[in-house]
């Protein structure tokens, strides 16, 4: 017969409940699906907590305390108007219009799908709104523009949608067209019973009309997305690149050698629209290659510095928590960068209170070993070098910070003599952020390079996430500000293509050629 001593019993009872507390603590974490339906009293609840979130992360809600007081009239105004349960991806959406006086454009709201969608698109030109299919051609090629939606006028619902838009984005057509796909909530805005399906009002370029009613779709909920998981794609023949992580650039030599070769053909095309990643090395190699050499000398080029930032402190947060973004404490750096980082702040006429944190600055990555690296990573053997040798420039020119206003000629074709650098095309979009970001910034100067896409949102920054406790939406906010260095803002602050595209998928090689000559021929006629 076994016997079991004091030890083993002991043993046993410690066994068992530690057993039970991992039990209690599965259970405790297990999440449950959050509410459909909202009462008055959490959506009320839900908004003052937000209220508080953002005085105490919101660096833009900070530099610009009027707009709190903007956010607090709507969000009492909606308080008010939940006296019923609320759907939460209604109050989802409800939230951009009680957050658009931030303006915030690189914020981001969960669960603000409509599970009622048009399945139309609208996009617009200088002849009005036209409307397109999912597959963006037109519904009505006879009839090509809108004029009503269920008999109102389209202007009355562009002053519907423009509540939800950020100041800075209500003159983007591509930001208000966005918005009409939450057709439900917009017709309660206007005061439009519900209904399956839409009545739209169409005209050709003579005013004649015809009338049609469109069913409308149901889709899925989604909630907010995560960064880009894809690994990179690369055509080495055609020369077409689809970049997503950049940090993990310097892993990939087959990439890093087909890059290089690209550079000898006459156009090298950069797929960078859900581009993210703090790495630098690409950067530093477009930059190397394309940046325009005359303008080193008159754009900052002795300024070891391209960017400063401070931060909004909180209670146990790191003192490097700007280090992601490759940021230096002004402490940290030289006497020279601390006067460089002086003169620029200097130019900002923003108040800051006690909660913003000490001034931080970007230094370009300049150093012998990472432009060894650079050079090591592309670097093909017969590649003819601009008319100004790199030997002739200091390092600081080889990254020129962008002129404010400037904008660069047009490229005037996309021929390439032997051994001479081609042009480069980089596809951009709302969700370039991160070091994309900085790419898009500084190529837009590149008179040799073509953006096109869609504007980026300025994610430079690091964000704070907010979940509200009743809800479980979650709200990303912008919690530094970033500057360059003439003073100017940078947080927030769209890069636009040279040409804007409504094109979500892949773009292939042929139609980007189209669009560089059609949009090279209409200013050659200007």
């Amino acid at each position: 017969m076994m016997k079991f001593g004091h030890q083993s019993i002991i043993n046993g009872f410690g066994l068992i409940m530690l057993i039970s507390c991992l039990q209690l603590t599965a259970i405790a974490l297990r999440s449950e699906p959050p509410k459909a339906l909202l009462t008055s009293q959490e959506i009320r609840d839900d908004l003052q907590f937000l209220q508080q979130q953002l005085v105490e992360h919101s660096s833009f809600a900070a530099i610009a305390p009027q707009r709190l007081a903007l956010i607090s009239e709507r969000a009492q105004r909606l308080a008010e108007l939940s006296a019923l349960p609320v759907k939460r991806t209604d109050f989802a959406m409800q939230l951009h219009k009680v957050l658009a006086p931030l303006d915030d454009i690189a914020s981001d709201i969960s669960d603000v799908d409509s599970a009622v969608k048009l399945p139309i698109h609208l996009q617009y030109n200088e002849n009005g709104w036209q409307v397109l299919n999912n597959d963006s051609t037109p519904i009505d090629s006879e009839h090509p523009f809108i004029t009503h939606i269920d008999g109102v006028p389209i202007a009355r619902w562009i002053d519907a949608w423009q509540l939800f838009l950020a100041p800075s984005q209500q003159s983007q057509p591509d930001q208000q067209a966005k918005l009409l796909h939450h057709i439900s909530l917009l017709r309660k805005e206007i005061g439009i019973m519900p209904s399956d399906h839409v009545r739209i009002t169409l005209r050709d370029l003579q005013q004649h009309i015809r009338q049609l009613n469109v069913s409308l779709q149901y889709a899925a909920q989604t909630a907010l997305a995560p960064l880009p998981k894809s690994e990179s794609y690369f055509d080495a023949v055609r020369g077409q690149f689809s970049l997503h992580d950049l940090s993990k650039l310097p892993q990939n030599s087959q990439l890093q050698k087909a890059l290089s070769q690209s550079l000898l053909t006459p156009l090298t095309i950069i797929d960078l629209r859900n581009a993210y990643g703090h790495g630098d090395q690409l950067l530093t190699w477009l930059a190397q290659h394309y940046r325009d050499q005359s303008l080193a000398p008159s754009v900052n080029a002795t300024s070891a510095l391209y960017a400063i930032a401070r931060y909004r402190r909180a209670p146990n947060q790191r003192s490097d928590y700007l280090s992601p973004l490759q940021f230096i404490a002004y402490d940290n750096l030289s006497h020279d960068e601390q006067l460089q980082l002086t003169r620029a702040s200097q130019q900002i006429h923003t108040q800051f209170d006690a909660r913003f944190s000490q001034w931080h600055a970007r230094k370009w990555p300049h150093s012998e070993a990472k432009l060894a690296i650079s050079r090591a990573m592309f670097s093909p053997a017969t590649l003819t070098k601009p008319s100004v040798t790199e030997s002739t420039l200091s390092p600081y020119q080889t990254y020129s910070q962008p002129m404010p206003q400037y904008k660069p000629a047009w490229p005037t074709g996309l021929t390439s003599a032997t051994g001479q650098l081609g042009q480069l095309v980089l596809l951009i979009g709302p969700d370039c952020r991160q070091q994309c970001q900085w790419i898009a910034h500084f190529a837009q100067q590149w008179s040799s390079t073509i953006l096109i896409g869609k504007p980026t949102r300025g994610s430079f920054d690091r964000y704070y996430l907010i979940t509200l406790p009743n809800s479980n939406i979650k709200v990303s906010i912008s919690s530094s500000v970033i500057y360059d260095m003439f003073g100017q803002r940078l947080s927030g602050l769209a890069t636009y293509p040279d040409i804007l595209t409504n094109i979500d998928d892949f773009l292939w090689r042929n139609s980007i050629i189209s669009l560089i000559h059609l949009h090279a021929s209409k200013d050659s006629s200007e």
